[in-house]
């Protein structure tokens, strides 16, 4: 059937003469060409920038993950290498150092294994808390509150001694040194507690702990 259809098509190409045949085959190569520039060449040029636009999208998304990967790398790096440090220092206040009835071999052993970085530690205050005898007749109880401080002895006299530690670490790192602090810490105790988050995300607690005892000067820093 498709040759019944062609069979006249070529038997008037055949009546053609030499300049009508190539008259004909310059018109067929006008229409391709046509066909291709109008056609097939946008579809590709198209196609080529869908695949540059995506080739370049990729290469962003690969920079950024590559860049934040340095970034995370780095941070990584620069805390393990101050962790090092702290931990060479607290090293220092070992059992046998000269360091060992010092506050920070206290905080030392009590912080032993915790990625949370100790960043200061310093005294804040030492105040008395004198003891009163509750006295016999409870009319002359608030006289004697009010000279227990002037009148007490020393010895009858008790101290609270308040010291401030600075922490920096993760979230995840920072709570499992505070619950140490809260714990195994005796005999000091977590007074306040805050936090506070830097540029860099890293966060800083700032921890407050005091303790009570006789002893006027308590554990040097």
């Amino acid at each position: 059937m498709m040759a019944a259809a062609i069979a006249p098509l070529k038997a008037r190409y055949e009546r053609l003469n030499a300049r009508e045949r190539a008259s004909l085959a310059s018109a067929a190569i006008a229409l391709i060409l046509g066909v291709e520039l109008l056609a097939v060449t946008p579809i590709r040029d198209k196609r080529n920038a869908v695949s540059q636009a995506l080739s370049a999208s990729a290469r962003s998304e690969i920079e950024a993950r590559t860049a934040a990967a340095t970034a995370r790398r780095a941070r990584q790096e620069d805390i393990e290498h101050r962790l090092q440090h702290v931990q060479q220092d607290l090293a220092n206040y070992g059992i046998n150092g000269p360091m060992k009835d010092s506050l920070s071999f206290l905080l030392s052993r009590t912080l032993e294994g915790q990625r949370a970085l100790v960043v200061s530690l310093r005294t804040l205050t030492s105040s008395t808390v004198p003891i009163i005898e509750a006295p016999a007749d409870p009319a002359a109880a608030a006289a004697a509150a009010a000279t227990a401080a002037s009148s007490a002895p020393e010895e009858r006299q008790l101290y609270q001694h308040r010291y401030e530690l600075k922490l920096e670490g993760a979230l995840q790192d920072l709570t499992p040194a505070i619950d140490a602090l809260q714990n195994n810490a005796r005999p000091l105790r977590v007074e306040s507690m805050r936090i506070a988050a830097h540029a860099d995300g890293v966060l800083e607690a700032t921890v407050v702990l005091v303790t009570m005892g006789t002893e006027k000067a308590w554990l040097k820093l």
